[in-house]
């Protein structure tokens, strides 16, 4: 932390000292005019005075008291302090003689208004409808030199808002005629040109960042660095349009949407290098925007006057991105080079076109303002870098996307044979519930084999013995009639009418238990609808009738059976299955019976449902079974009593029917199981 600490401070005061004279600098366009003046053109200084006298403008006016000034009038300078909104300007000049009587060029740039004399004559008057407004800034105008070689050239000129303009006066150039057009008409060329080229890149570069930023949103970079161009954009636009403004009120409307937009600039350019290399904004962000945002205030106030604290803050905003740069290069942070490299060339071109302004050195290769070029070259390593960023995440994401694959297909490789797995237990333990389904059947059906075995025994006990009764009786009456003499004693045979009357009331004993083994077989034909379809529309009446019939035995004399049948429609269903739930559901309800009780069984329907409902008056469930009694295995019956799987069975066939069960008890007061069965 120490050598950061170290490594901070000495790299922004020495950015800074270097920088500083960029604030300073005056605009290239205000040179003296001595500096254009062609050759066969002797001049000497301009002297100034205050103030304002038509008298000024003769030749022959005695201007030695004057003091030598600079028609600029540049900020700091004395006549810049004195100046009360109007003076005057002499210059004295000598003419080559070959010059005379040739119309030379006059180049007027101001930002005021100004009448020029030759020799004590008006020659021209640039002034609008008020005393500071101008027709044209930068103005071309021929001029004759005729008669004599020496001349005075005297300027009046006013400006009530000196503090609106870094540079407040004029400047006058003389020389070639034809050489000053095709420099002015080259110059405002060139402008357009920078200025066409310097806000056009940066918004392409802008607009390039901002689309990645909407196809890849995580990459909030992307969008600092749009704004930060759209904003640079703006500023170089509108730098460019003030200085080829006709007119002084354009030229300030443009100067003041710079300083804001150049506010702006500080702030974008910012966010932008923090969001590289900062995970969170560090304070040091708030300080320098609202030193933007105040200087940049006093800058729409006054465009020219206060610029100078505008750029102040501007160049501290370069030093601390600068070292923000060199902080990343110095913990190897991936790609920071790039940064410094931008940096590198920006404090190049800066410091070229700073030599050039002081004179050191001469332009290369034509080239006068580097500063463009030196921003467009960081702003292309900035570009780079956030490329190299993408390019360098994609080819992470492709990685990882490699990595997951091959996870994924290892992991489904893996499930594959979980699956596997899963689908041999599942197999496992569907078989295992058929055997156990089988099993709950198979012990139904011994109980239900025992039952009806029990009521078939007595009509069939009923008729054997009624049988063998008639098999001897009509042994005996076989006797008689061998024995019999005559019809007439046949009739009067008493045991013969005996036998007779017991062989008839055998019969009828063997009809009516005929009649019981038939109904049973009946009913246990309609229990288990062996001679029907498998899945039919059928009446829930007659399941229950028949599991009734043949439950008989599991019914004692103290079970009453009620029942309340609704009118309820046929439903598609299988019958033979919903038969042997009502069968469960009865026989748990007889079972939960102690002493006398009833069992009432419930029919009724709606729109959709028809529902079953078997009440009975026994023991009931304690809550603690009522969760577990339609699991296999599961009893409440006790040891040696059931096996477990008659309501697990019974669950499965409702749900197979796409119906529900429901169970509601209460200890000591009953039971009562609710079947809803859907009609379609």
């Amino acid at each position: 932390m120490r050598k950061r600490k170290i490594l901070r401070f000495p790299l922004f005061f020495l950015y800074l000292l270097a920088a500083l004279p960029i604030a300073a600098q005056t605009d290239p366009e205000y040179h003296l005019s001595e500096d254009n003046l062609k050759q066969g053109i002797s001049i000497a200084a301009w002297k100034y005075h205050p103030g304002d006298n038509p008298d000024w403008a003769a030749p022959e006016f005695d201007d030695t008291s004057w003091e030598v000034a600079d028609s600029r009038l540049l900020p700091g300078q004395k006549s810049r302090a004195n100046w009360r909104g109007t003076g005057w300007f002499r210059m004295r000049l000598a003419v080559d003689p070959a010059l005379l009587d040739r119309p030379l060029g006059l180049f007027l740039r101001q930002s005021g208004a100004a009448n020029i004399y030759l020799n004590g004559e008006r020659i021209y008057q640039f002034a609008g409808s008020e005393p500071e407004e101008m027709s044209r800034r930068n103005v071309l105008k021929p001029v004759l030199f005729q008669g004599k070689v020496d001349h005075v050239i005297a300027v009046r000129y006013s400006n009530s808002s000196p503090e609106n303009s870094h540079i407040a006066g004029f400047t006058l150039d003389l020389g070639e005629l034809n050489q000053f057009i095709k420099k002015h008409t080259a110059g405002i060329a060139l402008d357009r040109s920078v200025q066409s080229i310097f806000t056009a890149l940066p918004f392409a570069f802008g607009l390039l960042h901002l689309l990645l930023f909407l196809f890849f949103r995580r990459a909030i970079k992307n969008l600092y660095f749009a704004i930060a161009m759209f904003v640079i954009a703006s500023a170089t636009f509108f730098d460019y349009q003030s200085s080829l403004s006709a007119h002084t009120g354009q030229s300030l409307l443009y100067l003041r949407f710079h300083r804001v937009v150049l506010a702006l600039t500080i702030i974008s350019i910012l966010r932008f290098m923090y969001s590289l290399f900062y995970e969170k904004i560090p304070l040091q962000f708030w300080i320098l925007s609202a030193a933007a945002v105040v200087t940049g205030v006093f800058a729409v106030y006054s465009p020219n006057g206060n610029l100078s604290y505008l750029n102040t803050v501007f160049l501290i905003v370069i030093a601390e991105m600068f070292r923000a740069n060199i902080l990343a290069v110095y913990k190897k942070r991936s790609g920071a080079w790039i940064l410094l490299t931008g940096f590198v060339i920006q404090i190049v071109f800066s410091l070229y076109d700073m030599f050039l302004d002081f004179k050191i050195l001469a332009p290369v290769y034509k080239i006068e303002n580097a500063y463009f070029i030196g921003t467009f070259g960081l702003i292309v390593c900035m570009s780079v870098y956030l490329a190299r960023d993408f390019a360098k995440t994609r080819r992470s994401l492709e990685i990882y996307s490699r990595d997951l694959e091959g996870k994924v297909a290892e992991r489904t490789y893996s499930l594959a044979e979980k699956n596997e797995e899963l689908q041999t237990t599942l197999e496992q333990l569907t078989q295992t519930q058929t055997q156990l389904v089988q099993s709950g059947k198979m012990a139904a059906l011994g109980n239900l084999a025992a039952g009806i075995a029990h009521e078939v025994n007595n009509p069939v006990s009923a008729v054997v013995s009624a049988s063998d009764v008639m098999e001897r009786g009509l042994n005996k009456v076989s006797d008689i009639l061998q024995n019999i003499g005559s019809t007439a004693d046949l009739k009067g045979d008493e045991q013969l009418r005996k036998m007779l009357f017991l062989i008839s009331r055998n019969s009828q004993v063997v009809s009516t238990g005929s009649r019981r083994v038939a109904e049973i077989v009946q009913k246990l034909k309609d229990f288990a609808r062996l001679d029907e379809a498998h899945y039919q529309r059928a009446d829930i009446h007659e399941g229950i009738d028949s599991t009734l019939t043949l439950i008989q035995h599991e019914l004692s004399d103290n079970v009453k059976i009620q029942k309340e049948y609704g009118d309820i429609p046929r439903i598609n269903c299988y019958p033979n299955e919903l038969n042997q739930v009502f069968m469960n559901l009865l026989i748990n309800a007889a079972h939960a019976i102690e002493g006398k009780g009833t069992i009432t069984i419930k029919t009724f329907s709606d729109e959709r449902n028809v529902y079953v409902q078997v009440t009975d008056t026994g023991k009931g469930i304690t809550p603690e079974d009522l969760d577990r009694i339609f699991e296999p295995g599961y009893t409440t019956k006790g040891d040696g009593v059931g096996v477990g799987l008659g309501l697990s069975i019974s669950r499965n066939v409702i749900d197979k029917h796409n119906g529900e069960i429901h169970v509601d008890s209460e200890v000591g007061k009953g039971t009562a199981f609710k079947i809803i069965l859907p009609m379609e």
